[in-house]
């Protein structure tokens, strides 16, 4: 397990930088990527989602999706050539990995520069002065509800079954 704990903190914790900048683009580039994982209030306020919106959400948000996932194989696929190992020691990779970028978006993206800063570029028009800006709480909240720990996860099962899959075959 010590292989696991030196590949996330010098593997997988500075990969993880590509998806968190893709998340502030996304974040920026189509408030409507992530529409629902902003607090009521805020999506109550928010102007109504144009065809171009949604494309844009879409795409950015997509994106961002492809970011993470793709790193998070990338850096199974590296530990499983480095160390050898098991489907089970890819897991425990992807799944650490996984932890360490939800730690990030908690305490970075959502507490540091969405609740702490919030930089012009995120809000959205209308939201202004709605009091989920400051809902630290919301964000722990859905961090750490079922369906989050579930996606969490089998995305991480999915991603070390796709390495392990590419580890066989080269």
């Amino acid at each position: 397990m010590n292989d696991v704990v030196n590949h996330t903190l010098l593997v997988s914790i500075p990969l993880l930088i590509f998806p968190t900048l893709m998340l502030l683009y996304a974040l920026g580039a189509s408030h409507e990527a992530f529409r629902n994982d902003f607090p009521e209030d805020i999506q109550q306020h928010m102007p109504p989602a144009t065809p171009e919106d949604q494309r844009r959400g879409w795409l950015f948000g997509g994106i961002y999706l492809l970011t993470l996932l793709g790193t998070l194989v990338y850096s199974t696929l590296l530990f499983l050539q480095h160390h050898g190992g098991s489907f089970r020691l890819g897991f425990a990779v992807a799944l650490t990995m996984e932890v360490m970028m939800l730690l990030i978006d908690l305490f970075i993206i959502d507490w540091l520069i969405i609740c702490t800063l919030r930089p012009r570029w995120i809000i959205p028009p209308g939201t202004e002065d709605c009091a989920g800006w400051r809902d630290y709480g919301f964000h722990v909240k859905a961090a750490v509800q079922r369906k989050s720990i579930v996606a969490n996860v089998m995305i991480s099962l999915t991603m070390a079954g796709i390495a392990y899959v590419l580890y066989l075959a080269f």
